[in-house]
């Protein structure tokens, strides 16, 4: 759904961009929750939604996981228009 631009796909990117919620999924790892937070991101950023936007922000400013936040400030890069960091 966000690769085809569709606004339905916000709430279940939101929910994996939530690691309270994440948390609560049983048999994840660490990494898996990571590697689904990383992928939310990802899609988010294509989609023009301030409620994503800010779970973006939030997760760029403070999540304890490197690669979330990398992603994270790589997604807002390309909302502000900037180029995409190497």
């Amino acid at each position: 759904l966000a690769r085809r631009r569709d606004a339905a796909a916000a709430p279940v990117l939101l929910g994996m961009m939530d690691r309270a919620e994440l948390a609560g999924v049983p048999g994840l790892t660490d990494e898996q929750r990571a590697e689904a937070m990383v992928h939310a991101v990802e899609a988010a950023a294509v989609l023009r939604d301030p409620r994503l936007d800010e779970a973006i922000r939030r997760l760029r400013d403070g999540d304890p996981d490197l690669k979330v936040r990398q992603a994270a400030h790589a997604a807002s890069v390309i909302e502000s228009g900037g180029a995409t960091p190497k």
